[in-house]
């Protein structure tokens, strides 16, 4: 339930963009343009995303890789530096894939059969 201090965030505030809406509005009670507009945006989103996912692993493999090879069995303040990096690291990777998630969800609302799935 949104407090009073929530409505003064903007951040806060819900979108209705066309893929929150129910299925039978979607079409029918936007404005002209505006789901394909979203589709457009949800696709960009999604490939950015995907990107940075692809990133983001590439740098926790390559950390997990470094503690393996450098720090192992070297001391337990080096090992537990390494462990907390690694973790943050993994909650950044769980953000970013949640937010794949969340545009693959919008563009299968807006638009189930498109070629995004290819």
């Amino acid at each position: 339930m949104p407090t009073d201090q929530d409505a003064e965030k903007p951040e806060a505030i819900k979108l209705w963009l066309p893929s929150s809406l129910p299925v039978g509005l979607c079409r029918t009670g936007c404005v002209s343009g505006l789901v394909d507009k979203e589709s457009h945006l949800r696709l960009a989103e999604a490939n950015n995303t995907l990107v940075a996912l692809r990133c983001q692993l590439r740098i926790t493999s390559s950390m997990f890789n470094y503690k393996k090879t450098h720090i192992s069995g070297t001391g337990q303040r080096a090992n537990t530096q390494a462990r907390t990096l690694l973790s943050q690291l993994t909650m950044k990777t769980r953000l970013i894939a949640d937010c794949y998630r969340a545009a693959c969800n919008a563009l299968s609302v807006l638009d189930p059969n498109g070629t995004w799935q290819h």
